[in-house]
């Protein structure tokens, strides 16, 4: 029980590591192909590392990091120190992150379709360098102090216990929004799912609100960290944030030290923060809408009370609608509903994929999907796949690059995408349906970024959206002739989701009050607002006869409705709504950076004359436009020059102790971390003090992961005293007797080397991964010379003769390999299910000695898992069959009564449960599990534990074993057979201790031993969190 409650101390600390926003301590996001060549950039805010040939998107983002770096900083006053930047151009996963240990933001470069109307690489910009200044500004006080005992790991400690992710995020967000004329504080879908729940569900408790919910759907804490940061700051000032990162940083020694500066300058805890906050925004919202008339609409019958969405649907004659439904209760899936009845037909389960629209007509749907490339995980590819309505067969037409958004034509089989390149080029591609061949493709104009293609409803153009600098604008583009027109004039609204019939072209945008459905005439320019909703109108498409089918947001979630409304609505003033308003407000708190100095503050590393070489635009501008800026001139102020990825050694972390997570232990020692940027060189090394491992008190673990191999060693080794003494006869009737003392440091080493590559092949519905490995082993202790000093015995007189012999122990030493080959097969499932519902695993091993003087002989077998869904929405089963065979030879010793011992490998696979030993050549194991759902109760223990779900397994295990024992003076082999069994129940709370936001599984298992009818009851402790690598 002690080990059990160590083990808990030291995965709340570890939860404290890496509960930095901004992911984890010593958190790898994965690997770039090995191919790639690395250049870098030097700026006074960051160095940029990027592939050879992104030089031109390098310099641009360097210039306007150095642009709008001051104006981020400002309002928390702090200039950073620079940071590496880390950027990925060959996934079209499209993200950004800052991590502390080591210190680096990474950024995703290929855009993704739901974009505000701010270019993605200056979005990601403002974003993650906010992060950077928060996270540099805790770095004062006791937390530098923390930092030169820790290194860098104390910094993310120090976010992990006092700041709340709604905290980093939510500023982080009021930053992108008050510093640009787009940002996702000004965009309805992003404040209004909170609003809907507000005024439709009510306000739910603060940890509910924070950390989730297995219940209800709870807006994330992005949504709600904007809203309570913005306020904040209009309530008590824009520089509470500064004064609570400025507290905390010099204060971290105080356990509440962040309620503790919340408290000065609100006089309110985070709770009744949060309570006061949303409570004023509910009646706000409540009064927003109190003079607002809805449009009508008639909603296509979807009985459902959960949390759904049903996304771009897309009419392909007067009686279907084919949409994308997603949740987080059901798989993600292509279905098709009849608008006159309601009744729902799933089509086909798709695969991980961005935020972005399916496309449908009479015979085909079509819709992207990621794709990972089998071993680098930033290498992702968004490939096309269609579903033929008349086979019902789906299939991938494309199997690498970079097309999103695909719209096929409404007559013929062909498709056209948005196509993005590594560089950051933009075009729309046309490719084959039949066959995913590319036909042609058009640049767009001045490289914007093209959102949400479609055909027009005969097929004769393109409409879309087209965004710069200056915002989003309608435009067409002619297939045969590659023309582009543009049809509107630049806007930050959000337009999206375009759709075209005849001159008209409806699309949603923002309204007064939230988005609405408007109709644009391509000839007479008029621009008219055909809906009024609470939460939000969406995914324009019109049947052939004619009517108009859009999704309404809900609390409970988007449903599609036919738009029965003739009225025509003013046209709209997103700024006097309550979103609109809060955003204006911060903006206006920024234009004290100019009332300061105008200037931007310079880092301390670089003279005062150097300054960005582009002056910042007022305030109410976009964002400062490098794309004019000549390329002559990018390479004049931002030189670049090679960095090489064979920069292995970055140390970042250290500690004065030896933390042993997998035993539970904390002694005192050394312990040095290193990850380089790339994250292909991973280094653990130290020094253990505890003198019960003074045989390994020097440790070394080292991963190298650049080639397709991933290469590993672990060393222990280590000198321990050995201390023996006594007497020694070797014949009973000589009169000779022998004593001997010894008292020696004796090295102990342990070394595995190895390799293993892994594989991901998931595809569609199904994860599936394949890793095979191999690994060298080697054990040995040092041997050693000894002194027997003979004596004479006389009676009970033992006589020195003065003669002395030498015995020699020779080195004891092993020498083994092992193999192991897994292959995994699991259809994805949904947030709610307690396990997979579906899949199957396979582990093969095998491990053998290759000499040494001590054979353990040999091990091997497997481990196989079959999961199938359970009667219950969210239950699991899953039976599991192991299976191990040993084969021994040498022997090591021998028992007190007469049977020998054999060196032997240690089990690999498990006992049945409420079983620790069980000695055996061969042994099989059934075990059979059924987990369940058993309660959502989403209760606070005050701050101390919010539980969010209870789960309980029922569980069957029993055990085939056999076992040969052979005795030492006849040599007769003794077999014995047994087969222990047990069953039992386990019992487990998904529990946030102390606000922390990574949850930890806490429970008990109670198991009942068939065999002799024990019970025995375990304390279980699990987390999902990968510590280290």
């Amino acid at each position: 029980m002690q080990g059990k409650i160590r083990r808990l101390y030291l995965i709340a600390a570890a939860l404290i590591l890496v509960c930095s926003n901004i992911h984890a301590q010593y958190y790898t996001t994965g690997n770039d192909p090995f191919g790639l060549r690395w250049r870098q950039i030097r700026t006074p805010h960051v160095r940029l590392v990027f592939e050879k040939g992104m030089y031109e998107q390098a310099a641009r983002l360097a210039a306007f990091i150095d642009s709008v770096a001051p104006r981020v900083a400002w309002s928390l006053d702090h200039n950073p120190r620079r940071i590496d930047l880390l950027l990925h151009n060959q996934t079209a996963i499209a993200n950004g992150m800052v991590t502390w240990a080591p210190k680096r933001s990474e950024f995703f470069t290929i855009p993704r379709q739901d974009l505000t109307s701010t270019e993605w690489l200056s979005q990601l910009a403002i974003h993650e360098y906010r992060h950077v200044v928060q996270i540099d500004k805790l770095n004062q006080g006791f937390t530098r102090g923390l930092n030169y005992v820790f290194g860098q790991q104390a910094t993310g400690a120090v976010i992990g216990l006092y700041l709340p992710m709604w905290l980093l995020e939510g500023d982080a967000v009021v930053a992108e929004t008050a510093l640009t004329a787009s940002g996702r504080g000004r965009s309805f879908a992003f404040t209004n799912e909170i609003k809907a729940q507000l005024l439709e569900r009510g306000m739910y408790s603060y940890d509910k609100a924070y950390l989730g919910s297995y219940r209800d759907y709870v807006p994330n804490h992005y949504n709600m960290g904007y809203l309570i940061t913005a306020n904040a700051r209009a309530l008590y000032g824009a520089d509470i944030w500064d004064k609570a990162f400025e507290y905390v940083g010099r204060n971290s020694w105080n356990p509440v030290a962040f309620n503790t500066t919340l408290r000065k300058s609100t006089g309110m805890s985070q709770r009744q923060l949060y309570k006061k906050i949303f409570s004023e925004m509910r009646e706000q919202w409540t009064e927003e809408l109190t003079g607002q008339i809805e449009s009508s609409r008639q909603p296509i019958n979807t009985p459902d009370d959960d949390y759904l969405l049903y996304s771009s649907p897309v009419a392909i004659n007067d009686s279907t609608l084919i949409t994308e439904l997603s949740g987080p209760g059901v798989r993600s899936a292509i279905i098709s509903i009849d608008i006159n009845t309601g009744k729902k037909k799933t089509l086909r389960y798709t695969g991980p994929r961005q935020s972005e629209p399916i496309s449908a007509n009479s015979a085909l749907v079509v819709w992207s999907e990621l794709k990972w490339h089998p071993r680098w995980e930033h290498k992702v590819w968004s490939v096309i796949r269609t579903h033929d309505l008349g086979s019902n067969r789906s299939r991938y037409i494309t199997h690498s690059g970079y097309l999103s958004s695909p719209a096929v034509h409404p007559d013929r089989k062909l498709i056209a995408a948005v196509k993005s390149s590594t560089i950051n080029s933009y075009s729309i591609a046309f490719i084959d349906a039949d066959n995913g061949k590319s036909i042609k493709e058009f640049p767009t104009p001045d490289n914007y970024y093209p959102i949400h293609p479609s055909w027009n409803s005969n097929g004769e153009n393109l409409v879309m959206v087209l965004l710069s600098a200056k915002g989003r604008a309608l435009f067409t583009l002619q297939p045969e002739s590659g023309e582009w027109t543009q049809l509107s004039s630049w806007t930050y609204d959000e337009i999206k989701n375009p759709h075209q019939q005849g001159n008209h072209i409806w699309y949603s945008a923002q309204g007064d009050l939230s988005d609405e459905i408007f109709v644009f005439d391509a000839v007479t320019k008029e621009n008219k607002r055909l809906t009024s909703s609470k939460f939000g109108a969406y995914h324009p498409t019109i049947t052939p006869d004619g009517r108009l089918i859009y999704t309404d947001y809900r609390a409970s979630g988007l449903r599609p409705v036919i738009h029965t409304d003739n009225s025509l609505y003013p046209a709209p003033n997103p700024a006097l709504s309550v979103s609109g308003n809060l955003a204006t407000l911060i903006s206006r708190q920024e234009e004290g950076f100019f009332a300061a100095n105008g200037k931007r503050a310079h880092n301390d590393e670089f003279p005062q004359e150097e300054e960005a070489p582009w002056t910042m635009e007022p305030v109410d501008s976009n964002t400062t436009d490098t794309s004019y800026l000549a390329l002559e001139d990018l390479k004049e102020k931002y030189p670049e020059k090679r960095y090489s990825k064979f920069n292995l050694i970055n140390i970042h972390s250290w500690a004065p102790a030896h933390i042993d997570f997998d035993e539970g232990d904390i002694h005192t020692g050394i312990t040095l971390m290193s990850q380089n940027l790339h994250g292909t060189s991973l280094l653990m090394a130290g020094y253990n003090a505890n003198p019960s491992y003074a045989h390994e008190k020097y440790y070394l673990d080292f991963s190298f992961r650049a080639f397709y191999p991933i290469f590993n060693i672990t060393w222990r080794f280590g000198d321990k005293d050995f201390t023996d003494e006594g007497y020694y006869q070797p014949d009973p009737y000589d009169d000779y007797v022998y004593h001997y003392y010894i008292d020696k440091p004796l090295w102990h080493h342990s070394l595995k080397a190895g390799m293993r590559v892994p594989f991901n092949f998931s595809r569609g519905a199904w994860n599936r991964y394949l890793e095979g490995g191999v690994q060298f082993t080697y054990n040995s202790r040092q041997g050693f010379n000894f002194p027997f000093d003979e004596y004479l015995r006389l009676g009970q007189v033992l006589i020195p003769t003065g003669s002395t012999l030498t015995a020699t122990v020779d080195m004891q030493d092993r020498y083994g390999m092992e193999y192991v080959m897994g292959v995994q097969n699991i259809r994805r499932g949904t947030s709610r299910d307690v396990g997979p519902r579906m899949g199957q695993t396979l582990t093969l091993f095998y491990r053998h000695s290759t000499g040494g003087t001590n054979d353990p002989g040999a091990i091997g077998g497997y481990i196989a898992r079959l999961y199938l869904p359970g009667i219950g929405r969210h239950h699991s089963i899953s039976t599991s069959i192991s299976s191990q065979q040993r084969k021994w030879e040498q022997i090591r010793g021998e028992t007190e009564d007469h049977f020998w011992l054999f060196y032997q490998y240690n089990d690999v696979i498990s006992y049945p449960r409420g079983y620790d030993d069980m000695p055996n050549k061969h042994m099989k194991l059934i075990q059979l599990n059924y987990t369940m759902p058993l309660w959502n109760p989403d209760m606070s223990l005050g701050s101390f534990a919010y539980l969010k779900r209870l789960n309980l397994t029922a569980f069957y295990d029993k055990t085939w074993a056999t076992y040969a024992m052979v005795d030492s003076n006849q040599g007769n082999t003794y077999k014995m057979e047994y087969t222990p069994s047990s069953t039992g129940v386990e019992l487990m709370a998904e529990t946030h201790l102390f606000r922390i936001y990574y949850p930890l599984q806490i429970g008990t298992r109670a198991s009942y031993r068939l065999v002799d009818d024990k019970l025995r009851v375990e304390l279980l402790l699990r987390t999902t969190i990968r510590i280290g690598s």
